[in-house]
């Protein structure tokens, strides 16, 4: 009786102590949709082709798009964890290139952010997922190099030097199809050749 009475007394205190160490806890998912990813058109092996204002060609190349779903804690006091997805792809070419990022955003919209650099010139641009005429700054129709691009999302941001780009124009179809700087230079797709 009395093991019985020790055993009883012991689960007793050591039932709150066991809670407080108890395993992870998942506190929500910030995944992507289908139709988000859908919206970056690259895969990888894509190669792409920019034209200058000043004539200069830019040729970068689709390495890779991987798609990954990071374990994010919050805290080191608290035992939970949220699931957040990231959507990564790398166009690149003698020291010229794209990142595209897409990510889900915990209690936010998830995002959609573009940098690139080319010639000691860069950017970085964010949209929110999904990509929408309701949400985000958009024309109907624009014309690139005597070719013209339909459903079209511009960002366009302050931008105090010509080194930083102030003006991008996307296409869920064709990707990057025109950069501008404040200066007046800008790049504008050529051409893209896609994987077979």
């Amino acid at each position: 009786m009395k093991n019985l009475f020790l055993f009883l007394f012991f689960l007793v205190i050591s039932t709150p102590l066991f809670q407080g160490c108890k395993k992870d806890h998942l506190l929500g998912k910030f995944l992507l949709t289908e139709k988000m990813k859908s919206q970056n058109p690259f895969h990888g092996g894509e190669t792409l082709y920019f034209i200058s204002d000043s004539l200069k060609e830019f040729v970068v190349d689709c390495i890779f798009r991987r798609d990954q779903i990071h374990k994010y804690h919050p805290s080191i006091s608290e035992s939970g964890y949220y699931l957040i997805e990231v959507e990564q792809t790398s166009c690149s070419g003698n020291y010229n290139g794209f990142w595209l990022e897409m990510a889900g955003q915990i209690n936010s919209t998830p995002e959609f952010k573009i940098q690139f650099s080319f010639e000691k010139k860069g950017g970085d641009f964010r949209f929110n997922l999904p990509l929408n005429k309701e949400t985000s700054d958009y024309a109907d129709s624009i014309r690139v190099r005597d070719k013209w691009y339909y459903d079209v999302f511009i960002n366009e941001q302050d931008s105090d030097t010509a080194i930083r780009a102030n003006k991008l124009y996307y296409s869920t179809q064709y990707g990057i199809i025109k950069i501008e700087w404040p200066d007046g230079h800008f790049m504008e797709l050529e051409k893209i050749d896609w994987p077979q």
